[in-house]
């Protein structure tokens, strides 16, 4: 735990005091951490707006938002082939100091193209969900999935249970879903999973196949 100033936003920045933030696995990873420390850890805040830069459109004070930690320009020729993670500006862009802090700030480009303010009801918490639900729309789409198909995904986290729900969304005839966890299976169950696998008892390749005629 430290002490920092309140950072201060430039006519086009927003200042939003953080009410959640979601943990990442990366969070949790040394080997991705340690080659950017020191940093401020949280990619996945919402929270309210408590200053406006004079420039800003479409932002007011008191609004509820989710801030995106990584933006990139949707303009050079990664972002024209959908590789959004190998623009320039990707890299550059962050939330200012993290997600994790009190108050953080979201820099222009942050702001124009990956902020927005939550619906009414939706929570605080539940808007954490975003960027990495956002994530597995994009998988889901990369990966093709529609009607009829067979889908099988590997463990049952906050990930895995959301691939769920969105490969039936989707039209999936039949989805399979490995963990070691029991309460994570039952989780995959309610998700709308048509068959969970214990990994620790079952092969996920065996029930698979039993389970789509080989």
């Amino acid at each position: 735990m430290e002490e920092r100033p309140i950072p201060r936003p430039g006519p086009r920045d927003i200042l939003v005091e953080m009410r959640a933030c979601g943990l990442c696995g990366s969070d949790l990873m040394d080997w991705y951490i340690a080659p950017r420390a020191p940093l401020v850890l949280g990619h996945e805040p919402t929270g309210v707006v408590v200053e406006v830069g004079r420039d800003v459109e479409g932002f007011s004070e008191g609004d509820r938002v989710f801030a995106h930690h990584h933006v990139s320009c949707m303009t050079c020729r990664f972002c024209r082939r959908g590789q959004f993670t190998l623009c320039p500006l990707f890299r550059r862009t962050h939330l200012d100091p993290g997600g994790f802090s009190e108050f953080f700030r979201v820099p222009e480009p942050n702001l124009m193209f990956d902020t927005f303010k939550l619906p009414e009801g939706l929570s605080f918490k539940l808007g954490t969900l975003i960027e990495p639900l956002a994530c597995c729309i994009r998988a889901v789409k990369k990966a093709g999935v529609g009607l009829e198909d067979n889908v099988a995904i590997v463990g049952a986290g906050p990930s895995g249970l959301m691939l769920a729900a969105l490969a039936k969304l989707s039209g999936a005839a039949y989805v399979a879903v490995a963990d070691l966890v029991p309460f994570r299976l039952r989780a995959a169950k309610a998700f709308g999973a048509d068959v969970v696998i214990d990994a620790r008892e079952e092969s996920l390749a065996e029930a698979v196949r039993a389970g789509t005629d080989g």
